[in-house]
């Protein structure tokens, strides 16, 4: 069904208008400015081609569109939440089995970094200085809270296998990741030691980064 636009969507007959029209669509999305989204869109562009000639092949995330709109509009999901569980998803990508991911990690992820040692040193400070949003790195506590909020809500679970061991799925539950975890492991090693331990445990309570997982 064709749509009127008016003068405030700009060229119509322009391709790159026409790929903005049919992604809103697709996205379900109403209202806003062609324009605009088309200049923010060449800015997030040009900034990611600069990073991955920098430093390399950067991952992207596939996030459902309601929950940008609920962290644009403060409602549902928080943008520190969706922060993290952007830094999640992005290390899990499509695998279907559990996925070891540290906390720097995630850390970095939060702030859209890839690894944890784009943090690390001069060139990390300079890239925290360089940023327009003055964002800096999540403390411990707000990772660790952000996670249990995250996975009460069924985002993803995840298992702690040893100390600083820690592995997520968004295809599993907790009980399939432990399972899997304990068939991989050697008989008798670390990871399974911590989950037999995990599984005398109260039901539901494992400890991840010192919290509850």
């Amino acid at each position: 069904m064709a749509t009127r636009l008016g003068p405030a969507w700009g060229d119509s007959n322009s391709r790159n208008h026409l790929g903005v029209v049919l992604a809103m669509r697709a996205l379900n999305i109403g209202g806003g400015s062609v324009p605009h989204t088309l200049t923010m869109a060449t800015r997030a562009g040009t900034f990611h081609q600069k990073m991955v000639k920098e430093h390399g092949p950067w991952p992207l995330v596939r996030l459902k569109t309601d929950y940008v709109f609920e962290a644009r509009d403060s409602r549902g999901l928080t943008y520190r939440e969706l922060s993290v569980l952007a830094a999640v998803y992005s290390v899990i990508g499509d695998k279907d089995y559990p996925v070891r991911i540290t906390r720097e990690r995630l850390i970095a992820g939060a702030l859209g970094y890839k690894c944890a040692a784009m943090l690390d040193g001069e060139s990390g400070q300079r890239l925290l200085a360089e940023r327009q949003d003055k964002a800096r790195p999540l403390p411990v506590a707000q990772v660790r809270h952000t996670l249990d909020a995250l996975e009460a809500n069924g985002h993803f679970a995840r298992c702690q296998a040893s100390k600083r061991t820690v592995y997520f799925s968004n295809r599993l539950s907790r009980t399939e990741v432990r399972e899997q975890l304990f068939r991989a492991c050697p008989r008798g090693g670390t990871v399974q030691l911590a989950l037999v331990k995990a599984a005398t445990w109260r039901r539901g309570w494992v400890p991840v980064f010192g919290g509850r997982g």
